[in-house]
């Protein structure tokens, strides 16, 4: 199979300074509040995108979970869940992350957005999807994954954003690697598209 990943996993650490245990990225039950760990599946995912870039530079390993976890609670004013709804849209997703880049004056100089439940229009093909997943990690760009139904891939939950981090794919099959709450995952990404009901989207950016 033909594979395409982020550089660097490692670049997503986050060390508990308390217990010394490392996890990878961000966890929704880090969140102070009921609501937040309840909803807080996008704006986690956010923080994963926006973390990821922040250290590409910087050379360092892993940082304080205390310093994640105020990242989370400053992106949560900005790609803020709705009541009873979470955040169910790939473009409110996005446009909340661009409100985002002007308050703390970075530029997005490069954006993808996949949508596949927007009402009155197609559902994207599936070498769609492969094509946006192949372009964002290439270029090693976490890919925010928005999954409204998981139809018949059990490794996905309904209604829930996940951080993907690599593609595999060969001949209509085709897998995906994630972190969800700290945790990696692989999931059929070609069974998830045949099966799901509601879709669901996929957006990764670049910062300058």
């Amino acid at each position: 199979m033909l594979r395409v990943s982020l550089t660097d996993i490692e670049r997503f650490c986050v060390s508990d300074e308390e217990t010394g245990e490392k996890y990878l990225g961000s966890n929704q039950d880090w969140y102070g509040g009921e609501f937040q760990r309840l909803a807080g599946c996008g704006p986690s995912v956010a923080s994963n995108l926006i973390y990821y870039l922040r250290r590409k530079d910087n050379g360092e390993k892993c940082a304080a979970k205390g310093d994640f976890v105020a990242l989370m609670e400053e992106v949560w004013r900005y790609v803020t869940p709705l009541e009873g709804y979470g955040l169910p849209s790939t473009d409110l997703f996005y446009r909340s992350l661009l409100d985002y880049s002007h308050d703390k004056n970075f530029h997005v100089c490069r954006f993808a957005i996949l949508d596949m439940h927007t009402p009155g229009t197609s559902r994207p093909g599936f070498a769609e999807i492969i094509r946006l997943l192949e372009n964002g990690l290439s270029c090693d760009l976490p890919v925010a994954f928005l999954c409204l139904d998981s139809g018949e891939e059990k490794a996905l939950d309904d209604w829930h954003w996940v951080t993907v981090t690599a593609l595999e794919h060969d001949d209509g099959q085709a897998y995906v690697e994630m972190l969800d709450n700290g945790e990696t995952k692989r999931a059929d990404i070609a069974l998830w598209h045949r099966t799901t009901k509601l879709g669901g989207g996929f957006v990764y950016f670049d910062v300058n």
